[in-house]
């Protein structure tokens, strides 16, 4: 609102509560914190001259009934917190419908509603003597029950247009967080890609401690246990090359990689300087922009790379070089190089342009469902990028359908070169974009999916309503608390919303066309003095000692209880395993609780004792909620012993087994686990 011309037409404006806390990230914490905000605000405002000048009043509710929505992350608890978020809005408006129906209505019709409603409530609680030894605050309570069941039928009472539209509340999430996660579908499939059509996976790039145990071993086609884990846990592919070479050419600890070096390279060979996407800092889009920039400027990587080998006093690489160096020259991660550099290129920057340009969510319908049928045209035809004239077919490789900038045609051109060299560019592009467009359709397009509340919208509302399209407002905030942390470290939170929240939210032009009083500035000066001495920050610290406090009674009540079930299941399992039925007539006759004991020692066993054989690693006990009907675990349980008894060695397996179950009810777990827990890779 402009406070110099009243009459102008009113614009959405960004206002902010300031940066909260959160004893933890549950969704009913969080709104508690919005609410007790709220109410703190209140009290403040309810108290102020200004207010009780202009016969003005704030209450918590107000709030949740002017909130026509939510926006921010993807996250479970966001998506919760929503929800809770709605009910709240939900019940205000039916208090607020049933004020206004009492207020309007003639006094003979509202005395009969609430005669009646009141009767029934006093019946509720018991009778007339029950409901007079209330406390005062329950009557209270019971009496806007009474008021909010007025306004329920009032609310029924209106069209079904009316009750959607009174109670619309749209949620809408970041879309740099749907891209961000697109590219985490599509590497994922692209990953899965190279097991299902049996092809060379990419190079692993194990760190130092996983290369040493590798680098040793003595039978690959036999791997110990240390060295099975070491291989399993270490990476491979596109996105790890590009961290290695950020952890390279642009560490975010300074004293830390080759940074000042590979600039000064880079500007000597290149001629410029080429900076390398930030992405040990994690910067939206980095990856892709990594493997861009490795693609465009591959020689000199590769040079970049032996150069820093042999400048050394000894020439030689640590295990970072080394591994970036390798998969610089591995042919599958090139591959997933390349696949990321295009879909940065011709999806992600045409996306987050729009997204950018647009600003507003709500009128992006028809902008995200051209994605989902511009990933399906990729998918069908994956040459699309590829072509020797892709960069005359702009209209139909580019998202936007716009020509290719200055870059992108260089990235284009770098991936046509190395093209004949990598025979599964194809199949990788299909798989990543087949997975970028099962994340987005299924799980970040929700938005607009029937019954989100956005569906619904004429146009007309949705150029007046205003949903940010990217998550910038709170993700900014916070950044401004890190960067003041960094600038004053001493400095409170209290004393950063004070100064954050003028500044955002124009205080000074507010006060200086409003609290315009001697008395404003004297309310304002004792306020802030009483604020200050009241101990937030302290009271801050407290609450979350609290909450840690409670938080790990919790923990060890839930590890008694988790060790009673552990116990009470290992002594199933060794009765089972003394006692097994292994013929089928025995197994006709258990009952429910034996078929489901000796079940679970079966999948026990397969656990302790997997098969070798993937096709028989394949049949596996199911889960008891897999099995409904007595009938179902009947036949599991036969399955399960005829497969397992196939075993050779099958009754010395059942014996160790034994052994192993009660050195555990004795507390000597030495002998059922070998894993040191100090070993090196968990540290790392």
């Amino acid at each position: 609102m402009d406070y110099s011309d009243p009459d102008a037409t009113p614009e959405w404006t960004l206002r902010t509560l300031g940066i909260g806390t959160s004893v933890n990230h549950s969704s009913e914490v969080q709104v508690d914190g919005l609410r007790k905000r709220l109410e703190e605000l209140a009290e403040i405002f309810n108290s102020s001259p200004f207010a009780k000048r202009e016969n003005l009043c704030f209450i918590p509710d107000d709030f949740a009934y002017r909130l026509l929505g939510t926006s921010g992350d993807h996250a479970n608890d966001q998506k919760k917190s929503h929800n809770i978020l709605r009910i709240w809005r939900l019940e205000v408006i039916l208090l607020r419908l049933g004020e206004e129906a009492m207020q309007w209505w003639g006094v003979e019709r509202v005395l009969g509603i609430l005669i009646l409603l009141k009767a029934k409530q006093v019946e509720e609680y018991g009778g007339q003597e029950a409901w007079d030894s209330l406390p005062v605050d329950e009557k209270a309570g019971a009496d806007l029950l009474i008021i909010r069941e007025v306004g329920k039928q009032v609310f029924e009472s209106l069209s079904l247009e009316e009750q959607e539209k009174l109670t619309r509340f749209v949620r809408t999430g970041c879309c740099m967080h749907k891209d961000l996660n697109c590219v985490k579908g599509g590497a994922k499939s692209m990953e899965g890609m190279w097991g299902r059509l049996k092809k060379t996976l990419p190079i692993l790039l194990a760190n130092k401690d996983n290369t040493a145990v590798l680098e040793t071993r003595a039978d690959p086609t036999a791997p110990t246990a240390a060295e099975k884990r070491a291989e399993e846990v270490s990476k491979r592919g596109a996105t790890h090359a590009t961290m290695l070479g950020g952890m390279i050419c642009r560490n975010k600890d300074k004293k830390k990689g080759q940074q000042d070096t590979y600039t000064f390279y880079m500007e000597v060979h290149v001629g410029n300087h080429v900076p390398y996407p930030d992405v040990t800092n994690t910067l939206y889009g980095s990856h892709g922009e990594a493997a861009a920039t490795i693609l465009v400027y591959y020689e000199h990587f590769v040079n970049f790379m032996e150069f820093i080998r042999i400048t050394k006093d000894r020439p030689g690489q640590t295990n970072i070089e080394k591994n970036f160096a390798a998969a610089l020259k591995d042919v599958p991660t090139l591959t997933e190089l390349c696949v990321l550099a295009l879909y940065n290129v011709a999806v992600s920057r045409p996306f987050m342009q729009r997204v950018r340009r647009t600003g507003n969510i709500l009128k992006l319908q028809t902008f995200f469902q051209k994605k989902a049928k511009f990933l399906e045209s990729i998918i069908r035809d994956p040459t699309i990028w590829t072509r020797d004239n892709v960069c005359e077919t702009y209209q139909t490789a580019s998202l936007d359908g716009k020509e290719w900038e200055k870059w992108d045609k260089k990235v284009l051109l770098a991936v046509k070169n190395l093209a004949p060299k990598l025979p599964d560019l194809h199949d990788a592009i299909a798989a990543f974009v087949q997975g970028a467009h099962e994340t987005f359709v299924e799980r970040f397009s929700d938005e607009f999916k029937p019954g989100s509340g956005i569906d619904n919208l004429t146009e007309a509302e949705r150029d007046e309503l205003y949903f940010s399209s990217t998550n910038d407002a709170n993700e900014g905030g916070l950044g401004s608390w890190r960067r003041g942390q960094a600038r004053r470290p001493s400095e409170t939170l209290h004393k950063f919303n004070a100064s954050y929240l003028a500044a955002q939210n124009h205080t000074e032009k507010f006060m200086s066309f409003k609290l315009t009083e001697e008395e404003d500035e004297l309310y304002l000066m004792r306020t802030a003095r009483k604020r200050d001495a009241s101990g937030l920050q302290k009271n801050l610290k407290l609450s979350q000692i609290r909450a840690d406090q409670e938080k790990a009674a919790q923990n060890k009540q839930k590890e008694v209880i988790r060790g009673e079930r552990q116990d009470k299941k290992t002594a199933e399992l060794l009765e089972t395993a003394q006692h097994l039925v292994l013929n089928n007539s025995g197994i006709d006759k258990l009952y429910n609780d034996d078929l489901n004991r000796h079940l679970d020692f079966h999948r026990e066993f397969e656990q302790r004792f997997p098969k070798p054989d993937s096709s028989l690693a394949a049949e596996k006990v199911p889960l008891k909620s897999h099995m409904k009907a007595k009938a179902d675990r009947v036949s599991e349980l036969k399955k399960a012993v005829a497969r397992n008894c196939a075993i050779d060695g099958y009754e010395e397996m059942v014996k160790k087994m034994i052994v192993e179950l009660s050195h555990v009810r004795e507390g000597d777990v030495s002998m059922v686990d070998d894993h040191d827990p100090y070993d090196s890779d968990d540290l790392l």
